[in-house]
């Protein structure tokens, strides 16, 4: 016999990979839904230090690259379960001995992956449930399915007909709540035909060929075009009528309101929050591991029309003709948003808790 759907306590915490800044903004939209403790760890946490609640426990763990003492690592031998398996790094045993204590003082506990198959068997190992969280690409390789088979539950920040391709039992696994951005429960700014002419450029902090040169090279073609630029793009060598420069932001959301257009990367955040919006959105997939924005970029364009503007294409393709196009043709974005997906996530997490750890009589 089971003591089943009782009420119980338990943590969340959820390791956040540090390339780029996607992984933490998702985690901390889900966060405020969760009626438990929430414990962030992470190396990379400290540069966003000032967007985390202070109801969210911080765990800064080393890096897990190559020191200035450490002068005979080793990343040359491969291992088709891992990724990324050095050996002789001080920063990888001391975040391994970091978590491993955590693991134990925190107990019970649920550790949400965004991303890293290593920290996910390093958890299953360690006794610990993990959700892991799906990235879009080609991920069918033995890394990423070992990581799938570890976890309890596998979940997918986006509308089921946006599965990247994969062997059913993982689609099985997982739990499509939709997609979701941090404008999800604000008010939705609706574009307007009168502003075709104000465009957004943003710019991601994982790597992007959306440079100043490529912004001069649209201020000088596109002249009857304003474009706002959001990210962080040195401004003071361009002194164009019709740019506008508005640095990295935590809440774009006002700069946006202002245009029709978006052109930006094919990140998971910066695609959401584009939907979420309902922006028109040129497309500018970035090369990533495993294919992920390519991939995700041909999945919008296939069910939502967007176009995809390719890297190497940035200086043939005949921008003015575009931009007339996509903002006089506002995107249909139903089915891409879905409101309830938080509160979904911390009903289905609440619901796996009541499953690991209920306690037999």
């Amino acid at each position: 016999m089971y003591l089943a759907n009782l009420p119980m306590l338990y943590n969340v915490a959820f390791y956040i990979h540090h390339h780029g800044s996607g992984h933490l903004m998702r985690a901390l939209a889900i966060a405020p839904h969760l009626n438990v403790a929430v414990t962030f760890l992470g190396s990379g946490l400290r540069e966003y230090e000032h967007n985390i609640p202070s109801t969210i426990r911080c765990i800064h763990l080393p890096p897990d690259i190559p020191g200035l003492d450490d002068v005979v690592w080793d990343e040359i031998s491969t291992i088709d379960s891992f990724h990324y398996a050095p050996l002789n790094i001080a920063g990888i045993r001391l975040r391994n001995q970091i978590l491993s204590d955590f693991f134990v003082v925190s107990y019970p506990m649920l550790l949400v992956i965004d991303v890293s198959v290593e920290i996910a068997l390093f958890a299953r190992l360690s006794g610990i449930p993990t959700i892991i969280v799906r990235q879009h690409g080609k991920r069918n390789d033995p890394a990423h399915l070992a990581a799938y088979q570890s976890a309890s539950l596998l979940l997918a920040p986006y509308a089921a007909k946006l599965s990247s391709e994969c062997l059913p039992w993982v689609d099985q696994k997982t739990f499509f709540s939709g997609g979701f951005s941090k404008f999800t429960t604000a008010e939705t700014i609706v574009s307007k035909m009168d502003n075709i002419s104000q465009v957004a450029v943003m710019t991601g902090k994982g790597g992007t060929s959306i440079n100043i040169t490529f912004i001069e090279y649209l201020a000088k073609n596109c002249p009857l075009y304003h474009f706002h630029i959001i990210g962080e793009l040195p401004s003071n060598k361009l002194t164009f009528e019709n740019i506008t420069f508005h640095g990295s932001s935590n809440d774009p959301g006002m700069v946006l309101e202002l245009c029709n257009t978006v052109i930006g990367n094919a990140g998971h955040n910066t695609v959401m929050e584009i939907a979420d919006l309902k922006k028109a959105f040129i497309c500018i997939p970035e090369k990533r591991p495993f294919d992920e924005q390519l991939q995700k970029a041909q999945l919008i364009k296939q069910y939502y029309n967007i176009p995809v503007v390719l890297p190497a294409d940035l200086f043939t393709t005949d921008w003015n003709t575009l931009l007339y196009q996509v903002g006089n043709n506002l995107p249909d974005w139903q089915g891409m948003i879905t409101e309830q997906a938080l509160s979904q996530i911390s009903i289905v997490i609440d619901e796996l808790a009541n499953k690991v750890f209920r306690s037999k009589i």
